[in-house]
């Protein structure tokens, strides 16, 4: 979370000295290429949305890949939000996402039932005839 809001907090102080956004991506591959881990984490600028992608390890996984490296997952984060809002925002989608799954399994397994309960009432009056 800290170097997240440091990445933050180094486009948001660019972009508020009123730094031109050509300038600030000069800047951020300038300070890449010096392998400053802040600028290392950030992936894509997209001023137009004010979000960033951030490359981040991901260390939920907890794997290590062939080359003995932590995996990296790209983040969209907001400009306007800090880490932990960002973070906050994307569980509650987590989430959301989630609980519309259970919902849509729920719908689905009724939807059968009622198809097989059907099914079944056919077959029951076809053998009556």
């Amino acid at each position: 979370a800290d170097n997240v809001d440091k990445a933050l907090g180094v486009i948001n102080s660019g972009l508020n000295t009123g730094m031109d956004w050509d300038d600030l991506l000069q800047l951020v591959d300038v300070e890449k290429s010096n392998q400053n881990p802040v600028a290392l984490l950030i992936h894509e600028l997209d001023f137009e949305k004010d979000e960033m992608v951030l490359r981040l390890p991901d260390i939920l996984n907890g794997s290590v890949d062939d080359s003995g490296e932590i995996p990296h997952v790209n983040v969209r984060v907001s400009l306007h939000l800090g880490a932990h809002a960002n973070a906050r925002g994307m569980f509650d989608k987590y989430r959301q996402s989630k609980e519309k799954a259970q919902k849509t399994m729920e719908a689905s397994s009724k939807a059968l039932k009622a198809a097989e309960a059907n099914a079944k009432k056919q077959l029951d009056e076809a053998k009556k005839k």
